[in-house]
């Protein structure tokens, strides 16, 4: 069976972009990231885990 694809509504803003991830912190990596979603407005989850991946 052929993959649906997901078209999302709130895609990231040109400007955004996350710092490199901290393997030696990650709690602290992804507590800045979720500061960050919400300092740019990214409320979707499935936007935010588009941007990490």
């Amino acid at each position: 069976q052929t993959p649906k694809l997901v078209r999302i509504k709130t895609p990231t803003p040109a400007s955004f972009q996350l710092i490199s991830f901290w393997a030696d912190n990650v709690e602290a990596w992804f507590c800045y990231a979720e500061a960050e979603f919400r300092n740019h407005g990214m409320t979707d989850p499935r936007v935010q885990f588009l941007a990490v991946v």
